[in-house]
């Protein structure tokens, strides 16, 4: 949701500035900024993708070398941490890219605005 909104806003005020001053290279380097979050944008919700534990192996696994219900239910347990330990530590890039993009969304709109104030200036 973050990404979405903070491309929007930046999209919308860069698209301000350029139906204002489309020849300032402060708009150029905006959108070229906005073109980077748009793609940005994409690979945050491309990598947003959390792991589930997956049962169904650890089931065959279970069938194949019969396993006793212990054995079984502590093999599910180890899949179980495995797969939150994954997602802590895929969480941490997520944040990453997230934190890249939010970014480069406020330089393209700070940027843009920056070329709209000089335009309508003193």
């Amino acid at each position: 949701m973050v990404v979405t909104f903070t491309t929007g806003v930046a999209a919308t005020v860069v698209g301000t500035a350029l139906q204002v001053a489309p020849t300032n290279k402060t708009d150029r380097v905006a959108t070229w900024l906005l073109g980077g979050t748009v793609v940005l944008a994409l690979a945050v919700l491309v990598l947003d993708r959390l792991r589930e534990p997956d049962h169904a192996a650890v089931l065959a696994e279970s069938a194949i070398h019969g396993w006793d219900e212990a054995t079984l239910i502590a093999e599910l347990r180890v899949e179980v941490l495995a797969t939150a330990q994954f997602n802590h530590r895929w969480l941490a890039v997520v944040r990453g890219a997230l934190a890249v993009q939010v970014s480069t969304a406020i330089g393209a709109g700070t940027l843009a605005a920056i070329s709209l104030l000089r335009e309508v200036g003193p």
